[in-house]
């Protein structure tokens, strides 16, 4: 009679990768939403010139029946210069584990990558705003904290900023309906901040969730809801400054904006540009190991001082 002995399977035997990959950490990016966006051509040189011709004053004056001519208008302009500059990353992958691998490395390299790439867009231009946006820091708040948490008055002052300033909304009143629980909401700037903030905004007197929108249509997943004619887009990469308030606690950037506000440039020919080499033209002699990266020309731009206001808030206590 044959004897039968059990022996114990190995370590790759006994495990089988689930076909589907598991959901990548991945933030909502919001910082280029508003951006105006430009691309500098080939051989176009190093820089972007943004212009902006200023407006002249009334005309308050009447002529006279003696045929005087009024002293001229003059025509100025204002040129406001970008330059791109170049950012890459890459990633090293042996052919043994291209081979072997049961979860296609090569392809799941291209998505981190490419999200690599994303955020670190997102990033230039949301450290570009902290670095040079006017602030104002919020103060009709109770939390006995400089800057306070955020209110509706601190959101009013900067919307009759932006409005004194005659910036443009950049997003179109929602229509109200006769439906329970809704909302019509009105033409609107753009705030972006932090998901910390989401509590303090629901809690806010005034504050309109985005699920109370009459129409959901064309409604972005980092949209939070409405304040006093902000929309308020929330990312986990929002902007903020650990320890930072007079009483030590993290303050907030929000970035309340208007139409060309900012401006953000990409060079043609060198726009988020994937490379893969492989192994045997990556200067190996054994052929073992190709090379993933990304590579790409970019630049983010304030283009007018007064349509934009960084908004500094802490938390509710």
């Amino acid at each position: 009679m044959a004897t039968i002995t059990t022996t114990t399977l190995s370590a790759p035997v006994q495990n089988t990768l689930a076909a589907r990959m598991l959901a990548i950490e991945t933030p909502d990016l919001i910082h280029n939403l508003p951006a105006m966006k430009e691309m500098l051509p080939k051989n176009g040189g190093k820089y972007l010139t943004f212009r902006r011709y200023e407006k002249i004053n009334p005309a308050m004056v009447p002529l006279t029946n003696a045929g005087a001519t009024p002293p001229s208008s003059n025509l100025t302009a204002i040129d406001i210069q970008a330059k791109p500059q170049y950012y890459g990353s890459w990633m090293k992958i042996n052919e043994q584990v291209v081979l072997q691998a049961q979860d296609k490395p090569l392809n799941q390299a291209t998505r981190i990558l490419g999200m690599q790439l994303r955020e670190t867009e997102d990033a230039l231009t949301r450290e570009m705003m902290a670095a040079s946006a006017a602030f104002v820091n919020c103060v009709g708040g109770v939390n006995g904290d400089l800057p306070t948490e955020l209110t509706v008055s601190d959101c009013d002052a900067v919307v009759s900023s932006l409005m004194g300033a005659n910036a443009r909304k950049l997003l179109d009143n929602v229509q109200g309906e006769n439906r329970f629980g809704t909302a019509p909401v009105r033409n609107s700037f753009i705030a972006l901040a932090h998901t910390d903030l989401s509590g303090d905004l629901m809690a806010t007197a005034g504050f309109i969730n985005v699920a109370n929108y009459p129409d959901q249509k064309g409604i972005a997943s980092a949209e939070w809801g409405v304040l006093s004619s902000l929309r308020f887009f929330l990312s986990s990469e929002g902007s903020k400054v650990e320890t930072s308030s007079n009483l030590g606690a993290d303050v907030y950037n929000v970035f309340c904006l208007g139409l060309e506000a900012i401006g953000v440039i990409n060079q043609d020919g060198m726009n988020a540009k994937l490379m893969y080499t492989a192994p045997q033209f990556a200067g190996d002699p054994l052929w073992q190991n190709a090379t993933l990266a990304w590579k790409t020309a970019f630049a983010s731009q304030i283009l007018n001082d007064s349509w934009i206001v960084r908004m500094r808030c802490t938390k509710r206590v």
